[in-house]
């Protein structure tokens, strides 16, 4: 009896954890077109068609595509720099991260708390900009404001990524797992995105 009301206390606490995103009205699918004979230079080109299609069918709301589903049990991160920020140990210098595009939050139902959102004109042949959440504002930047400033992905590594500026602010969302405190988190444009200079997502 005791085990049974432990077991309902937690699992009544996670139902009505404050997630960050709308879970009643989204549908999720996953593509994997690595596993497909679709070059790596047209999957970002595959994606958007997909999300497109998706968007035009009667009853969609909103559509959109991130390499990183909310709760799947999958992290993706890296060691930053953000000049000017926080002095951090290097160790402790790791955020995590998506790529998503334009109406990703939207679609989630994510807010955006200051800045504005991630565009269709963020691509590869404009200047590189990030999202971030409030966590990562007050881990490395003491809850100061973070529009201009700037991220580099993977400093010091082979991973570098140009230096990305802060463009908006991310209201907190789950990331993980409903029993992890909500991490440091930036969101970069999918179409900006460059798989094949960043390492594999970890598990």
């Amino acid at each position: 009896v005791v085990a049974a009301g432990l077991f309902m206390r937690t699992f009544s606490s996670l139902a009505n954890v404050h997630l960050g995103f709308d879970r009643d009205r989204v549908l999720l699918v996953t593509v994997n077109a690595q596993r497909t004979e679709i070059p790596p230079t047209d999957r970002l080109t595959t994606y958007d068609r997909i999300r497109q299609r998706v968007a035009a069918v009667p009853g969609v709301a909103a559509a959109a595509a991130s390499f990183v589903t909310p709760v799947s049990g999958g992290t993706w991160n890296n060691r930053i720099e953000v000049p000017g920020g926080v002095e951090l140990p290097e160790r402790q210098r790791l955020s995590n991260f998506n790529a998503i595009t334009p109406g990703w939050l939207t679609t989630f139902g994510t807010g955006l708390v200051a800045g504005r959102d991630i565009r269709d004109g963020d691509t590869k042949s404009a200047p590189p900009v990030i999202l971030v959440n409030q966590a990562f504002v007050k881990k490395f930047l003491n809850d100061a404001s973070p529009l201009g400033k700037t991220v580099q992905i993977g400093a010091g590594s082979r991973f570098a990524q140009p230096p990305r500026e802060i463009v908006g602010v991310v209201a907190d969302a789950v990331y993980r797992a409903l029993r992890e405190p909500i991490p440091a988190t930036m969101y970069v444009p999918l179409a900006q995105f460059d798989d094949s200079r960043s390492p594999a997502p970890a598990s």
